[in-house]
């Protein structure tokens, strides 16, 4: 009898667990869409066609990132059934390779820009190289995010991924009314508000699981892919 007490109160806890989790993962999705919503309520009121070249700019930053798409429930996945020392080893492996991959993506639209700015400037109609280069620098810890936040939640530290989450939508939002309604700035002070919220929210992400970053050693391929 004392033992099914026991397993009944385990049971109960770990539903509340679960339930408590999920709903504070509910509540981040939310509350970032929410402020991401916001957002274009803020752009909207920039004069000229910054608007639509703001549009145009969150376009090519969604294309830079669908590299890392699929990233983060392949992290997840890993990281909930890397429970040894040997699998956390090959997790740190394979978060390694996950970011130097998407570094190396990212560099080479660096150099596309760089060979091409003049027509990609023209075909999309932007005037202040700025707000494009600053598209692509935001896009570097774009494709850097869903491998942490994956990670986070395969490790099922809920508390701090969901924290990220809001932290990107709060600091974007902010900072654009700060860059924009106060200091009246254009596409490019938009995207720099951009760049401020994924940036702090992959410090954000980083910081719970900084023992997985450090220490690595190299990928073993095969035995991942297999």
């Amino acid at each position: 009898m004392p033992e099914a007490t026991e397993n009944r109160i385990d049971l109960k806890a770990q539903t509340l667990t679960f339930f408590r989790q999920s709903g504070w993962l509910v509540v981040a999705n939310t509350a970032c869409g929410a402020f991401m919503t916001l957002v274009h309520s803020v752009t909207s009121h920039m004069t000229g066609g910054d608007y639509p070249l703001f549009q145009t700019l969150l376009r090519v930053f969604l294309i830079l990132s669908i590299p890392a798409a699929g990233l983060q429930t392949v992290l997840a996945q890993q990281a909930a059934r890397s429970v040894s020392p040997v699998e956390l080893m090959e997790l740190k492996g394979i978060i390694r390779a996950a970011l130097v991959g998407t570094f190396a993506v990212w560099v080479a639209a660096v150099v596309i820009l760089i060979l091409f700015q003049t027509t990609i400037m023209t075909q999309l109609q932007v005037t202040n190289p700025m707000a494009l280069w600053m598209t692509v620098l935001t896009a570097l810890p774009a494709l850097w995010l869903p491998v942490l936040q994956g990670t986070l939640q395969g490790t099922q530290t809920f508390s701090w991924l969901g924290s990220s989450m809001i932290f990107n939508g709060v600091v974007r939002f902010s900072a654009m009314v700060l860059l924009i309604v106060v200091f009246n700035g254009k596409a490019t002070s938009a995207m720099v508000a951009a760049f401020l919220g994924v940036f702090g929210s992959l410090c954000l992400a980083a910081w719970p699981m900084r023992s997985l970053l450090v220490n690595v050693k190299a990928l073993v391929w095969r035995t991942w892919l297999v």
